[in-house]
């Protein structure tokens, strides 16, 4: 009998400035996202919504115009939703990376 793991909350960070490289990183992140078997979800450096695939729409039974543009802090629980604001202006501001 398989039993139920919890679920894992797992970020990636990553900054282009060149804009050739940011229009080739946004389609092969598109496309990867698209074909991909894993929830899969982008946030903007204020934590808002920009992608979900659809994955992401079946873990958490939202669609993608649910949660476009609303804050990632809106699918975690609160006990970690209540800090993740804070490290993520963190980042912005001292680009170190800190794991929830």
């Amino acid at each position: 009998e398989l039993k139920a793991r919890p679920p894992v909350y797992v970020g990636s960070l990553s900054e282009t400035t060149n804009l050739k490289q940011l229009q080739f990183s946004d389609g092969l992140n598109n496309g990867l996202q698209d074909l991909c078997n894993e929830a899969l979800i982008s946030i903007d450096e204020v934590g808002s919504i920009i992608r979900f695939n659809g994955q992401a729409e079946q873990l958490f039974e939202y669609t993608f115009a649910e949660v476009h543009n609303q804050n990632i802090k809106m699918l975690m629980p609160p006990e970690i939703a209540k800090d993740h604001d804070g490290y993520l202006a963190s980042y912005v501001k001292t680009r170190v990376k800190h794991t929830l």
